[in-house]
This record gives C-alpha cells, structure tokens and sequence, in this order.
C-alpha cells in the first residue's frame, strides 16, 4: 500500500482574515490511503458546509507513468459574513487515473488544526499523488483525471478536477 502526502497550508485572501499578519501561513501535513474503500460521510453536517468551494490551483503539465506528482487545490469559504468550522471533521476522496487504471486515494482534513474558515479565508491542500503504470486514455482519447473533493452530497462545489497528460517514463 501506498501513503499519498502533501502539505496543507492555510492563508488569507487579501484582508479578508480577522486580525494578524494576512502573509502569514500555517502548514500541516496531510495523508491519505491508497486504497478502493470508501470513506466516511458526517451525517447532519452544518448548513455553511454547502458553500465551500474548491479548485485546483496547480497542478503538473504531463505526468510520468509510475511516478508520484504534486497537485495543490485550495479549498475556499466564499461567505462574506460567517465563518466555516470543521466539526465534525469532514473525509476527503481523490485519485488519478484512466480506464485501465485509476490510483484513489482518502484521508481526513487536519480539523483540529484548522478550526474553521474565516469569511474570505482559503486552504492550500498540497497532495503528493502517485501515478499509474501505465499511459492510457480515457474512452475518446481524453487525458486522465486528477480529481478531489470532500465526502458528502452537501460538499458538491469542493468537486474539482484537471486532466494531467501522461508520458511513458524515459
């Protein structure tokens, strides 16, 4: 089994944060299972929940078959006016692949590092993500995925996803 890893670090749009240094950062470190499990949805999750919105803000120009990548996807609170907490702590699912072979990976946000999001606040989630083996396309010759988003049907806008061409390795 592989472990994706990655860094999470969290900032401020313009001054949208409450107090301090708006240019400072905090970085966590995020894991995540390789694996074809699914992980668990909170039941009765809060309303604010629905407007987090994610994006993948960078990502690789082609891949390498078989090696791992760095993919960064910023998770965002768009409201003006209320924070965003993680209480409970929301699941995460993502992966990267093809038809012939699709690597998914899970984990959990750093909730109790984290605590919420303030109005305008964003996260920076940067995930290591292994390759598959082999280049394939899609049905219709299009790139693979790379595709994350928190668990739950209320998380809709957290959906995010970006084809990555592949190459053969060298």
């Amino acid at each position: 089994m592989r472990v994706a890893s990655g860094v999470v670090v969290v900032g401020c749009l313009l001054a949208a944060c409450s107090g301090g240094d708006s240019d400072a950062l905090r970085s966590f470190r995020l894991t995540g299972e390789q694996g074809s499990g699914t992980p668990t949805e909170v039941p009765d999750p809060p309303s604010t929940w629905r407007r987090l919105e994610a994006v993948v803000v960078d990502a690789p120009v082609t891949v390498t078959a078989g090696e791992d990548f760095e993919v960064v996807i910023e998770l965002r609170n768009p409201l003006s006016d209320a924070p965003i907490g993680f209480e409970p702590c929301p699941s995460w699912t993502g992966g990267f692949g093809h038809e012939t072979e699709y690597i998914k990976l899970t984990g959990s946000l750093p909730c109790e590092d984290i605590e919420r999001l303030e109005p305008g606040e964003r996260i920076r989630l940067e995930l290591t993500v292994p390759a598959p083996s082999t280049v394939d396309f899609n049905e219709g010759g299009e790139y693979p995925n790379f595709d994350w988003r928190l668990v739950g049907e209320y998380f809709a806008r957290t959906r995010t996803e970006v084809a990555i061409p592949m190459r053969e390795p060298t």
